[in-house]
């Protein structure tokens, strides 16, 4: 009976094996120069490798699999109480598989890239398309120019919840066509806290959110009626309830830790940043235009000229279908958002999460989507005119071929031929000769590069992998009270306020002539250390100096100054008092204490 349930299973799954295979040789082809240890000077190598590496730190090293702290980050910060992956996420599980970040990383880009392709087939599927059709989906959802984007830079918490994005309609649309509608509503919810996982800043999940939110109003809508009202009601309320409770250990930390950070409130001036706006709607989201260049970089989302056309055509034939219209609209309401149409991202923005979210176009993730899906619907209903029925046999490849000419060859593709501003990510830690001599000296201590000033592209891969402990860091999650008031004070008298951080070491990309800063050496520099970026070279100095104003972590001083009075009073008088040149950290400590003196009995005077 049980060998009859296997082979009734493989039976249903046989005919799709085909179509998953030819996706996974196409993952393996798009990779094929990405299987080594190279790494870009963006976001993949100098913000998420460092991260991987401090979970493998945590694991191999201490034995934690659930780090609370990152040490080599602002001088020390909360690890997974930010918006950041942990051991639960596909990077987390890989490193702990391979012991190797960088492999680790990698291929996890690799595999999110796949999942997207599987998880847009499996859709389609279930909206009743043929293979092949929903073969087409999958090919201009894994190579539209917003997945091509997201490789770019290497953001790569949006391409795992972009991933995601195809499970949530396919449940869902299960959990209110079926019957037995609660198990995938919790399939639903499992979803969603996947994509947390996946996606920790929830770039992508707060879109996904507002997906499945139309696509329950746009069902109740349609052929209203208060028992499905009621019933969609209670699918909302289950996924909801399944998400939260495998989330909330996540949530509640993240949720806290922004709103302690400067993203708690972001202004509407940058929030509305990256906006689209109708001039360039063609360009950004068909296909740009770039004659006399065949194929170029570009910043856009666009799913090529034969996938709209195809979209369109579908979207024409098929206008009475439900599905066909809830794609075309989501495809609309992505395109209204990221252009700010009728104010709607403006009335979004006010809802509690997205006042912390950044950049118009990242609704985009969902024209994507949408255009992927109807391109399937559009190719069915092309194919089934009388005159193409009689060549699909050809043709159909044919269509393939000319797809995947658009959105890949012609389009660009950021692995091949220009690597300039890639490195050998072993080699640029290896021969990083100023670093590597600090991470050899002996004690506790920070260390600072004389350049950053702020949030930018630092030393973040080779404080990780070094395991040196900055007082900044590449996050765009930070303390206003540390970033913006005290190292900006310390900028007065860096060695006197570095050193009270436990700054014991300071590299330059200049000779110095500051106070407190003694010169120990001019060392060789990195000539593999992604010499086509300018920005990073004062990663690995050359010039290194030793903060004779360094203090331990840990000391008692023999006198105090107990500070009384309100935040901001105190706060100012500690400065003042902080930058006067006869205060000596080494012997004095500031204490802020009550908000008046009366709030004090004589013996704690005393």
């Amino acid at each position: 009976m049980e060998m009859r349930g296997l082979k009734g299973g493989f039976q249903k799954v046989k005919g799709h094996l085909p179509f998953a295979g030819i996706l996974a040789l196409l993952t393996i082809v798009y990779f094929i120069q990405f299987f080594n240890y190279q790494l870009p000077g963006r976001d993949m190598g100098l913000a998420h490798a460092p991260l991987v590496e401090t979970l493998r730190i945590s694991y191999f090293q201490y034995g934690d699999l659930w780090p609370l702290w990152d040490p080599y980050s602002f001088g020390g910060d909360p690890f997974l109480m930010k918006n950041v992956y942990g051991f639960d996420s596909v990077p987390g599980l890989l490193v702990f598989a391979l012991d190797d970040s960088i492999l680790a990383l990698k291929l996890s880009y690799v595999l999110f890239f796949f999942l997207a392709g599987i998880s847009m087939y499996a859709l389609a599927v279930s909206l009743g398309l043929e293979r092949r059709y929903a073969f087409v989906a999958a090919l201009v959802f894994m190579l539209n120019a917003h997945v091509i984007k997201l490789l770019k830079w290497g953001w790569i918490t949006s391409l795992g919840g972009y991933a995601l994005l195809p499970l949530v309609i396919l449940f869902g649309r299960k959990a209110i066509k079926d019957e037995r509608w609660a198990t995938p509503s919790i399939l639903t919810g499992v979803v969603f806290a996947l994509m947390l996982r996946f996606g920790p800043d929830m770039k992508v999940g707060l879109w996904a959110g507002l997906m499945f939110g139309i696509f329950l109003l746009f069902n109740i809508i349609i052929g209203f009626s208060a028992k499905k009202a009621v019933r969609y009601t209670l699918v909302a309320l289950v996924v909801l309830l399944v998400f939260f409770g495998l989330s909330l250990q996540r949530i509640i930390p993240q949720i806290d830790s922004l709103n302690l950070g400067a993203r708690s409130q972001t202004p509407w001036e940058q929030a509305s940043s990256r906006h689209l706006p109708a001039s360039q709607f063609w360009n950004r989201l068909v296909e740009p235009i770039r004659i006399p260049r065949v194929q170029a970089q570009g910043s856009g989302d666009h799913i090529g000229i034969i996938a709209f056309l195809l979209a369109g055509y579908g979207l024409w034939k098929l206008r009475r279908n439900k599905m066909v219209l809830f794609f075309g609209l989501l495809g609309l309401i992505s395109v209204f958002l990221a252009n700010n149409t009728f104010g709607i991202y403006y009335a979004l923005w006010h809802l509690p999460l997205f006042k912390s979210m950044r950049y118009l176009d990242r609704s985009l993730f969902l024209f994507a989507m949408a255009g992927s899906v109807l391109a399937a619907y559009g190719a069915r209903e092309f194919f089934s005119l009388e005159n193409v029925q009689k060549k699909g046999r050809w043709l159909f490849p044919v269509l393939v071929v000319v797809l995947l000419l658009n959105i890949w060859v012609f389009n660009f593709y950021h692995y091949s031929p220009d690597l300039k501003d890639w490195s050998d990510g072993k080699k640029v830690i290896e021969e990083n000769n100023v670093l590597q001599y600090v991470s050899k000296q002996p004690g506790n201590f920070r260390i600072q590069t004389w350049e950053t000033r702020g949030i930018d592209w630092g030393t973040n891969l080779w404080n990780a992998f070094l395991q040196l402990e900055h007082i900044y860091s590449y996050n765009s999650v930070w303390h206003p009270l540390y970033m913006n008031v005290y190292l900006d004070a310390a900028n007065n008298n860096p060695a006197k306020l570095w050193g009270m951080l436990n700054v014991r070491y300071i590299t330059s990309t200049q000779p110095l002539n500051v106070s407190g800063f003694r010169l120990i050496q001019e060392f060789p520099p990195c000539t593999v250390c992604f010499p086509d970026k300018p920005l990073i070279q004062k990663a690995w100095g050359p010039f290194l100096y030793e903060n004779q104003y360094f203090l331990p972590r840990a000391y008692i001083v023999p006198n105090t100054i107990a500070l009384i009075g309100g935040d901001d009073e105190v706060r100012f008088v500690t400065y003042q008092i902080l930058l006067h040149p006869s205060f000596d950290p080494s012997r004095m400590a500031l204490v802020k204490g009550k908000e008046r003196i009366t709030g004090y009995t004589i013996e704690e005077l005393s």
